[in-house]
């Protein structure tokens, strides 16, 4: 008798991780400092392997940079699901400086309720506004990652308004000193409104020691920084150092190796979740009512068409459409207009439920008959969360589709309507 085994092997991977990177700081064993002109690059090895490429956040947590100039740039690269790759980049000139230190704690997500701009090595300092990924972007702060100098500088980095389509950053000047700026770098970092906990902007002048702040359940404590006001009479030298018992953190920020000079700073201590709770779910079709008629002007429409009631929206382009259902409507009102044809039926299908398995859906038939030549369609949907609803709708001569987008671990996408013509 023969025994044959089957051996599975199931592959585990992370969704979240983080570390302390030093390399690019001379202060740390085997970091080194950037003498201009140079390039360093290094690789970041994750703790396991992501299903996906995560999202790479950055929190510099040490910078010791040349006064009264610097000139370098960094940039985050080739993200896998194993890796990511740091680069730093120093300027050589008659009067630009090393970099000392850079040190990085970095976070890397792979979930989509997290959405990270980056705009790194920035050297045009206007404001600027970013389109939205998802549109249930509630919370959003920067974090500052590198900037170079020539001079005196006073800036900080805010984010100026959030709406369901977009994010404005604006970069302050008090003192007319942004001309001093040569380059700039910093992350945009939005979430659903359980992602991020802004604690508090904070301005320090001298040796800053926090208050202890009590734990939160699968959350990181960060640190960004907003701001400087930086007078290049001697070199940035700060560092933050955490702290942290079984129910509270806290940090210090300090110059560096106790030097007496300290450059005045903001930050913004933030929490930011790796694990969430909020799971967007599709929203529930609980009315459907098909009437069928004669329209004197149906030839003059296209084949169908799609009117959402409550924002007075009506989609006839053919191709495809993105619309965001503000969150306070507690119903979605959608007219669907078809024509009907003879020697043709219109089929339409509808999904029920997000919960009420096994019959998920509501299917019909009609045919064209006489001088039936439209089939109207008008549905409720019901909200199984609050939240901005994001809907596709895709038009073309032969069939009307409509889908909702939902931003969890992974984008899906639910087949809300479906209605087409098809020979009888």
């Amino acid at each position: 008798m023969k025994m044959i085994f089957v051996l599975q092997v199931v592959w585990a991977t992370i969704s979240y991780d983080s570390n302390t990177f030093t390399k690019f700081a001379y202060q740390y064993s085997g970091g080194s400092r950037c003498n201009p002109p140079a390039q360093k690059q290094e690789t970041v090895y994750f703790s396991d392997v992501f299903a996906r490429p995560p999202k790479i956040l950055i929190n510099t947590i040490l910078m010791d940079t040349n006064h009264p100039f610097v000139n370098y740039t960094f940039s985050i690269t080739t993200v896998t699901t194993q890796s990511f790759t740091f680069n730093l980049e120093c300027f050589l000139g008659t009067i630009f400086g090393p970099v000392y230190g850079i040190v990085l704690k970095w976070l890397a997500i792979d979930d989509e309720r997290i959405q990270i701009i980056n705009e790194f090595n920035m050297y045009s300092f206007e404001n600027k506004t970013y389109p939205l990924v998802n549109s249930n972007a509630e919370t959003v702060f920067i974090s500052l990652i590198n900037f170079s100098y020539q001079g005196p500088v006073y800036f900080d980095i805010l984010a100026s308004e959030l709406t369901k389509t977009s994010v404005s950053v604006t970069i302050t000047d008090p003192n007319n000193t942004l001309s001093n700026l040569l380059f700039l770098g910093y992350q945009v970092i939005l979430g659903v409104k359980e992602a991020i906990t802004i604690i508090d902007v904070i301005k320090t002048t001298a040796i800053y020691t926090s208050p202890k702040y009590v734990t939160q359940e699968n959350s990181w404590l960060i640190t960004p920084f907003v701001g400087f006001y930086y007078n290049v009479n001697d070199n940035v030298r700060l560092n933050f150092t955490q702290y942290q018992d079984q129910q509270k953190i806290w940090y210090t920020i300090e110059s560096i190796y106790g030097f007496q000079y300290y450059t005045p700073q903001t930050h913004q201590p933030t929490w930011i979740m790796y694990q969430f709770k909020t799971v967007f779910t599709a929203v529930d079709c609980i009315t459907i009512r098909i009437t069928q008629i004669k329209e004197k002007l149906a030839e003059f429409r296209n084949s169908f068409e799609v009117e959402i009631m409550e924002t007075q929206q009506i989609v006839r382009n053919l191709g495809t459409t993105n619309l965001a259902i503000d969150k306070n409507y507690q119903l979605i009102n959608l007219k669907v207009y078809a024509r009907c044809f003879q020697l043709k039926k219109i089929q339409s299908y509808f999904n029920k439920c997000y919960g009420c398995l096994p019959q998920k859906t509501n299917q019909f038939s009609h045919n064209c008959y006489g001088a039936i030549n439209t089939i109207n369609y008008s549905v409720k949907l019901l909200p199984t969360i609050q939240a901005n609803q994001e809907l596709i709708i895709i038009l073309s001569n032969l069939d009307c589709q409509i889908y909702q987008k939902l931003f969890n671990q992974v984008v899906t996408q639910v087949k809300l309507i479906e209605i087409k013509q098809v020979d009888i």
